[in-house]
């Protein structure tokens, strides 16, 4: 949080800077008395006081900066000279006024250069004369000074000019109440902060219907380090409502989990999965997983084939595995075998090739149930062995292949597993039909 809050006051830096030059040649008064500053006055409550004018001759001075500033596309070589020009004038004679501007236009130039120190010690030479600036300015320069102090993540400096920019205000701005929220935020006031966040949200809800992006992220943070779960749920709720996004998105469906409100849940996920906002294993994995403990196996088995074909979902045998499972819930029995016989093939032992025989015995493919019991008892690793030789017996005998099928249930009575002791039964019975067909073959 904190390097992403540097980053924005590194661009709101930036971005004031570019505003440094309200004094042109034309709006600077023909009188060197003392007169009132020229710069506008939009707030009718706003105070004004009596300061220095800028005489003509020092305002040919500022001429090529302001110029510098006027360019559609300005170099740093054109700021460099600026500077350099600026640094040769002799300003012990100039008044207040003059020094102040020789000092903020510098202040400007390096902040645009994104030179943040030098532009705050710019700032804090223009201070000294701040009895000869409109308060306006005054204010505006302290506003500065805060950003730049934060921009260095000295928020104790930060709080100390916008505390003093407060101070001088006639109504405070959002802007205003913005900043001394995030500083708050940073020296870990969370009350404080959100006291802040809170007028400014309510501001922008009231003029615009809803706050910005970021204002609910900074109030959702603020609520989590505050320890306060409903209240973060419900700034979630809102986001996905006036910003709805993958971020917004997951974030909801996960606090909808943590709570274990499994249908508003699955609604949040089914948006990210429609949108196309998931994009990690974990994230189909558990959504799949939901729609089968809601006992809809289809869809869970649907979404998770999907996040396969996608190359999403890793297709190794743990994943192969749960597909096999979830498409034979949903009675999708060939899709149930396909997915079964994939995972047998990325096994390390028998038991998937089992569990795919005794699948495809269900569905009368005899052949393929030899073939896979076969490679079962190859691979190893069997519960019970001997319930592999009988799926085999069973195929055989469907096949009508007695002699084979007797075979295949000796070897289930000699192998291990509790199917073992069904074994006799099988010898038994397949015996009969043999000793059937010799005597009707006599």
């Amino acid at each position: 949080m904190t390097t992403l809050v540097t980053k924005m006051f590194r661009v709101t830096a930036l971005a004031s800077a570019m505003f440094v030059g309200p004094v042109v040649l034309s709006q600077l008064p023909q009188t060197t008395v003392v007169g009132f500053s020229a710069i506008a006055q939009d707030d009718e409550q706003q105070e004004t006081r009596r300061v220095p004018a800028m005489s003509p001759r020092v305002g040919r001075y500022f001429e090529p900066v302001l110029e510098v500033f006027e360019m559609e596309n300005p170099t740093t070589a054109d700021y460099e000279a600026a500077l350099e020009l600026l640094q040769s004038y002799d300003i012990e004679r100039w008044n207040g006024y003059e020094k102040a501007m020789f000092w903020r236009y510098q202040a400007g130039i390096y902040a645009t250069m994104e030179d943040y120190s030098n532009a705050k010690r710019c700032y804090v030479e223009m201070m000294n004369h701040r009895t000869d600036i409109q308060p306006r300015m005054e204010q505006e320069t302290l506003l500065m000074l805060s950003k730049l102090e934060a921009v260095d993540e000295n928020w104790d400096g930060a709080l100390g000019f916008i505390d003093e920019w407060w101070q001088l205000i006639p109504t405070p701005t959002m802007e205003g109440y913005k900043l001394r929220g995030t500083f708050k935020y940073q020296k870990q006031d969370f009350r404080g902060a959100l006291d802040d966040m809170k007028v400014v949200i309510a501001d922008s809800e009231e003029k615009q219907g809803k706050a910005k992006e970021g204002d609910y992220n900074m109030e959702f943070a603020i609520y989590s380090e505050l320890g306060q779960p409903n209240e973060m749920l419900r700034v979630a709720e809102v986001m996905v409502r006036h910003y709805p996004s993958a971020t917004s998105w997951k974030r909801l469906y996960s606090m909808y989990l943590d709570r274990e409100r499994i249908p508003e849940a699955l609604a949040a996920m089914q948006v990210c999965y429609d949108q196309g906002y998931f994009d990690r294993e974990s994230q189909i994995s558990t959504f799949a997983s939901l729609w089968n403990s809601e006992a809809n196996p289809y869809l869970a088995a649907k979404y998770f084939q999907e996040g396969i074909d996608a190359g999403i979902v890793e297709e190794n045998q743990k994943n192969f595995e749960y597909l096999a499972s979830w498409w034979y819930q949903a009675r999708e029995y060939m899709k149930s075998i396909e997915s079964r016989r994939k995972a047998a093939e990325l096994s390390d032992d028998g038991e998937n090739w089992s569990l795919l025989a005794r699948a495809e015995l269900q569905e009368s493919m005899y052949e393929e149930t030899i073939s896979s019991a076969r490679k079962a008892i190859q691979g190893g690793g069997l519960r019970d062995v001997a319930q592999v030789h009988i799926l085999q017996g069973q195929a055989y005998m469907a096949l009508k292949r007695f002699e084979e099928a007797k075979a295949a249930f000796e070897r289930a009575k000699n192998s291990s597993g509790t199917s073992q002791r069904y074994a006799d039964g099988y010898i038994n019975y397949v015996q009969q039909k043999i000793d059937l067909l010799a005597s009707l073959q006599s």
